[in-house]
């Protein structure tokens, strides 16, 4: 059922998606009509409360048909989580409900909390409220989502934080123009910058000692569906026994049991091979742009290099080339 909708309703569109924010927002109103936007909020605010395998179904297959709409649709789909775990109750109520169908959107700037050694986004409490000043240099989502989940440091009172704000330039949020990425422009990527910004009370979600994030929240397994995804859309168009049996072992083990650096290196390793074998089967035809191969070149180029450490690149490149 979600297959046959993919393919008819978002594969015609995805060329034109990783360039067009209005495009993108019509995929993105296209999963809204479904109610497929809030898969892990509980049923009572209109979600489906899908456990983690089935989210990860879902969200390979949306990122195989096109990684503009998979990534800018899992913003939301954060944002939705962490507004979940908020004990903020008023919070909840005003937005949970609205986000299965996107009649509010939200994104998320929290990679950050990844890096407590080095706070890019500073808090100090103050009446009412909490002061925000930072930088952070890559946040997506600008002027299409209607605000943002941004985390924060407090390291005076050993704590990290989460809150709410609209994500709309003002005296005290500022945000560079939309970056030029090779790969997925539509998603309006930008960097932003927080001068003493004021956070009501009422807009906090979370506190939390500093570190949690960064524990609970594992880098390697949000990624992996990235290369999963392409695996997944490679194969949709190839025949490669081999590499589609590495595929699915791969896969499977993840499922099983998370990811770690060596398992992510293995599925780079095979969406790789796959975006060759891709290329070669296609022939000329894919030096013509746009067209999907070349579109998919260029997501394996982002996705591959957006992990954080230098370390699991380094180790995802040995892996790739064959060095153990």
């Amino acid at each position: 059922m979600k297959e046959t909708f993919f393919e008819r309703k978002i594969k015609p569109l995805a060329e034109s998606m990783d360039d067009s924010p209005r495009k993108l927002r019509r995929g993105f109103k296209l999963l809204g009509k479904q109610s497929w936007l809030a898969q892990r909020i509980p049923k009572n605010f209109g979600g489906l409360e899908a456990n983690a395998r089935d989210y990860f179904e879902y969200t390979e297959l949306v990122q195989s048909y096109s990684g503009a709409l998979g990534f800018f649709q899992r913003q939301h789909q954060a944002a939705g989580r962490f507004l979940c775990q908020s004990e903020n109750a008023a919070l909840k109520e005003a937005t949970l409900c609205q986000l299965p169908r996107g009649k509010w959107s939200c994104g998320v700037s929290l990679s950050h909390l990844r890096m407590p050694h080095a706070p890019c986004i500073l808090a100090s409490r103050r009446l009412g409220g909490w002061n925000l000043s930072g930088q952070v240099s890559w946040v997506s989502g600008y002027k299409l989502f209607d605000s943002l989940v941004v985390g924060f440091f407090c390291p005076s009172e050993g704590l990290e934080g989460m809150g709410l704000l609209r994500f709309k330039k003002s005296r005290s949020l500022h945000f560079s123009k939309p970056l030029k990425t090779v790969a997925m422009r539509s998603i309006q990527t930008v960097s932003m910058r927080l001068k003493d910004f004021f956070l009501e009370e009422k807009d906090l979600l979370s506190l939390m000692p500093i570190g949690h994030f960064a524990e609970t929240y594992s880098a390697l397994n949000i990624q992996f569906v990235n290369l999963s995804a392409l695996a997944r859309a490679f194969l949709r168009g190839v025949e490669a026994p081999r590499l589609e049996q590495d595929y699915l072992r791969c896969r499977q083990t993840f499922l099983k049991e998370g990811c770690d650096a060596t398992l992510y290196g293995e599925m780079a390793r095979i969406a790789t091979l796959l975006s060759l074998v891709e290329k070669y089967h296609s022939g000329i035809q894919s030096v013509i742009a746009p067209n999907p191969v070349e579109r998919r070149a260029r997501e394996l180029l982002l996705f591959s290099l957006i992990l954080p450490e230098k370390r699991l690149l380094d180790q995802s490149l040995k892996r790739i080339v064959g060095i153990e």
